[in-house]
């Protein structure tokens, strides 16, 4: 079984490789409505309902529906929608999500992912990916920092100067004077260090 978008009008059900014929039956969903069902879920999540998982396959395969609006337009409908689930797990939604920009990313050209991607950062998988993103980068930075004074501190112990050393883990701008001096802010693990 292979699910066929809107836009293909005749789906190929055989190919044929030498002796073997490989049948396929062909799942297209571009005769159900996608618009009427968008709006039948919208309906749903103002009035408060949660989706459940009966909605939630027709709103995974969405752009693979017909109607008149745009793939597009479905997806980020969708993701609208998505946003008033009201009780709906959570961990549901994410993966909707993840389900439903995989097809955007497969059917839309750059332009129109972008946009997509715009209302993703709305929704609470784009919500945990900004946040994932916000601690990884901390904790690479908390790291890079205890590096760059670990080195600072290797530096001025082997050429006797403690009371620098002293002097730059209590003043930080005095600290950012010696990162400079020995070329040592801002170098990674494995770089040579003056």
């Amino acid at each position: 079984m292979v699910l066929y978008s809107g836009n293909i009008r005749n789906p190929i059900t055989e190919l044929k490789e030498g002796l073997n014929i490989y049948r396929v039956l062909p799942v297209s969903l571009r005769n159900l409505d996608g618009d009427a069902m968008l709006a039948e879920l919208e309906a749903k999540a103002e009035a408060g309902g949660g989706i459940n998982r009966k909605d939630m396959v027709p709103l995974a395969l969405v752009s693979l529906m017909g109607g008149r609006l745009s793939q597009k337009e479905r997806i980020k409908s969708a993701f609208r929608i998505l946003r008033k689930a009201g009780d709906t797990p959570e961990e549901h939604i994410r993966k909707l999500e993840a389900v439903i920009y995989a097809m955007a990313d497969k059917f839309l050209d750059r332009a129109e992912l972008e946009e997509i991607k715009e209302e993703i950062k709305m929704t609470r998988l784009g919500q945990m990916l900004v946040e994932e993103a916000l601690e990884q980068g901390l904790e690479q930075g908390l790291e890079r920092g205890e590096d760059n004074f670990a080195s600072l501190t290797r530096i001025l112990l082997r050429r006797g100067k403690n009371e620098e050393l002293l002097r730059a883990s209590e003043d930080k701008e005095y600290r950012k004077e010696l990162f400079a001096k020995y070329g040592i802010e801002g170098k990674q693990e494995g770089e040579t260090r003056k």
